[in-house]
């Protein structure tokens, strides 16, 4: 499936949940991770370094003996090293030969995060962004770079809707899909009214009220209303600092440097720090003559300057964003800046209610670079790709210890006149019961939708995913085997159990949780069992368990197609297929009871091999006749098996041993006798045929028998 179902609209995988996360802990490339983090004592450290020459330009030609590096001040020991060299425009094949990647294998590619900032921007700085960011998809990123889509609005806060995902096309489709019906309106714009009005700068005059007012009057109203709407843009910021905290947090275990191509006009830097406070003069029209101002005139204007709380003092915000900023650095996440203010707008009106300044910290701070004017995103962009595209990758030990601790560290070089740019430090993991609600979450969307989970190597189990119906209606019927001895390594008091389901497009169209208790199993495997009502489409399905105390999980995926309504009188859908089995413990999953007429003390769903030689086996097969009154049923068998391009047939009897109606629909469980089966892979058809309108409905299913 790919980390790419970390996943589209990620609010809509949680509900209530604004940002799911990332990622949990360093990978190893070369060791096993489960063993790594659960048994040995040491992990393997990978640190990404770029380094340039006097005039900014990548150097190339570095190799392993040239670095130093420093883990809290102690130096490494280098066990790995590699070079990434991506040609530039303008280099010969020649140049790009003299200097060859050291390894095949890819221990660190590129990460980038496409950030929407859609809050602090425009419609017209928007479109722009969206045609910046596919130019950086289409021209500018290599086959193993991984990419991630992050969004921020006022109405959904931090969104993730994707993971950092190989599959360019997937993250180009998101990028198209922004539209300009979620941009919250433009806090600068009543940010520079605001201080213009306190400052007395330009207040608005009769003609161009096309009434006329009290200017006094008028202007208090005005101030008021922009009062208001500076609180929410107040509120607007001290969300998303408070949630960038959040992200910086939650990329700190996701190894390597991390690059944020940020698209915004940036919060208006007076809501972060403010401004200082303008000369005091009475309220005046423009155009009055200044007069002398006497003491009780001052003070009553001072009292009045006063009475607004946010004043001309530094907001507390700054303290908020100085952090936003610190834990963003500590994470390696570095920030390039496209700023989406319209350079007409730049030119008019005081610097300090516009984002520029904040823009450029956020960049300083983190290692990046500032862009302005996104009209030119091309040469913004292929900077970009400069100053990303060469570097190296360095390797090495040390212990394996959970304490969440930061750790410092220094990458130099041996050769005179460079510059070396490397991540600053990295966390240790944490033990699981310390993560934060949000830690948690995230942590689930990692092991859930990533085909590589960074956190850790899960437990991989069957799951069978068969269209169904119920009163007219589709529905998705679930079924997962996990076998005690594997289930008993991450068993415990509690236990969550999560169903998520993606459409065609592979957004998340439904999720439910369970919580178990799965201490003291029965002898025997565990099944679980989900019936969920869904529209007709393609869908894939993730089942996840995950002990809540450790944090270990075991994943099952699937795929079905479930059919559109039926034309037809009579539909025939797919079996499951049992075996006899008395042992077992049945766990329903879903809000929905999923009734099989089979009894659970004899016969169990099939999801290994059959055993050879085996004369039978069974199947519940669900039958739906909507309209057809008194409907008789017959079912009929056919049984190939494959022998390289050709097919045999095998003689089969079908025997009803249990069946149960209900109002449009039949479930019947059948015994499928045939001969002694060899080892191979067989095809089985199901007929049914309703005899008093001679209706015929067929289906399939495939097995091996070992």
């Amino acid at each position: 499936m790919g980390k790419r179902y970390l996943v589209p609209i990620i609010i809509l995988l949680f509900g209530t949940i604004s940002f799911l996360l990332i990622a949990y802990a360093e990978a190893n490339p070369q060791k096993d991770k489960t063993s790594l983090q659960y048994e040995v004592k040491v992990t393997l450290k990978l640190i990404q370094v770029y380094v340039t020459d006097n005039k900014g330009n990548p150097v190339p030609d570095l190799e392993e003996d040239n670095f130093i590096i420093y883990d809290n001040e102690k130096k490494q020991k280098l066990t790995e090293f590699e070079k990434h060299l991506i040609s530039f425009p303008g280099e010969t094949k020649e140049q790009i030969e003299k200097t060859p990647v050291s390894f095949v294998r890819k221990l660190m590619p590129r990460k980038f995060f496409l950030f929407f900032d859609l809050a602090f921007n425009n419609a017209k700085g928007l479109e722009k962004s969206r045609q910046a960011a596919l130019h950086f998809i289409d021209t500018q990123l290599q086959p193993i770079d991984e990419v991630g889509v992050l969004s921020y609005s006022a109405i959904k806060s931090l969104k993730l809707h994707e993971y950092l995902t190989t599959d360019h096309n997937r993250v180009r489709d998101i990028v198209k899909g922004f539209g300009i019906k979620e941009i919250a309106g433009r806090a600068e714009d009543f940010e520079a009214e605001y201080w213009s009005l306190l400052k007395e700068e330009n207040p608005r005059d009769a003609s161009s009220s096309g009434y006329v007012f009290d200017p006094k009057e008028q202007r208090k109203q005005e101030l008021e209303f922009l009062r208001k709407k500076r609180e929410e843009s107040k509120l607007q910021t001290y969300n998303f600092v408070q949630k960038m905290t959040e992200l910086a947090k939650s990329l700190r275990y996701v190894h390597g440097q991390k690059s944020i191509i940020f698209f915004s006009s940036g919060v208006p830097y007076s809501l972060v720090a403010g401004i200082p406070a303008p000369e005091i003069y009475p309220l005046r029209l423009k155009g009055d003559d200044p007069k002398p101002i006497d003491k009780l005139e001052e003070y009553s204007i001072r009292r009045r300057l006063d009475s607004y709380d946010e004043g001309f003092e530094s907001s507390h915000l700054s303290f908020r964003y100085e952090d936003m900023l610190k834990e963003l650095s500590a994470a390696n996440c570095t920030i390039y800046a496209l700023d989406t203010q319209e350079p007409s707008a730049a030119l008019v009106g005081d610097l300090n209610v516009r984002g520029v300044f904040s823009l450029q910290k956020m960049t300083s701070e983190t290692g990046g670079k500032y862009f302005g004017n996104i009209n030119n995103y091309e040469q913004h962009i292929e900077k970009i790709h400069k100053i990303t595209g060469s570097y190296y990758v360095l390797g090495y030990y040390v212990d394996d210890i959970w304490d969440g601790k930061y750790h410092q560290v220094k990458v130099e070089v041996d050769r005179p006149g460079l510059k070396v740019y490397a991540q600053k430090g990295y966390f240790n993991p944490k033990p699981f019961k310390e993560y934060s609600d949000l830690e948690k979450m995230l942590h689930l969307v990692d092991l859930a939708l990533s085909e590589n989970p960074l956190f850790q190597t899960p437990l991989r189990f069957p799951l069978k995913a068969l269209p169904s119906s119920a009163q007219g209606k589709q529905n998705l019927a679930l079924w997962a085997r996990l076998e005690k001895e594997k289930i008993q390594e991450i068993a415990a008091r509690k236990m969550e159990i999560v169903t998520i389901l993606f459409d065609d497009k592979d957004n998340i169209v439904k999720m439910e949780r369970k919580e178990a208790d799965l201490s003291r199993l029965p002898e025997g495997p565990l099944y679980l069992s989900s019936f969920l009502p869904l529209t007709p489409g393609e869908y894939k399905c993730r089942l996840v368990l995950r002990n809540l105390e450790s944090g270990r999980g075991a994943v099952a995926s699937s795929s079905v197609s479930l059919p559109e309504p039926q034309a037809e009188r009579l539909r025939l859908y797919p079996p499951l297929l049992l075996k006899e089995d008395k042992e077992g413990f049945y766990l329903q999953v879903s809000r929905t009871p999923v009734d099989f007429p089979f009894g659970r003390t004899k016969y169990a769903p099939l999801f290994e091999e059959l055993e050879r030689g085996k004369e039978s086996l069974y199947a519940a097969v669900r039958c739906a006749h909507p309209g057809i009154q008194k409907p008789e049923i017959k079912l009929l068998g056919n049984l190939l098996k494959y022998q390289g391009d050709t097919t045999t047939a095998i003689p089969v009897s079908i025997s009803i041993l249990e069946s149960k109606r209900e109002a449009d629909s039949e479930v019947f469980l059948l015994q499928i006798k045939t001969e002694n089966l060899e080892a191979g892979e067989y095809l089985l058809y199901l007929f049914a045929q309703e005899l008093n309108t001679g209706v015929i409905s067929q289906v399939n299913t495939s097995f091996k028998v070992k």
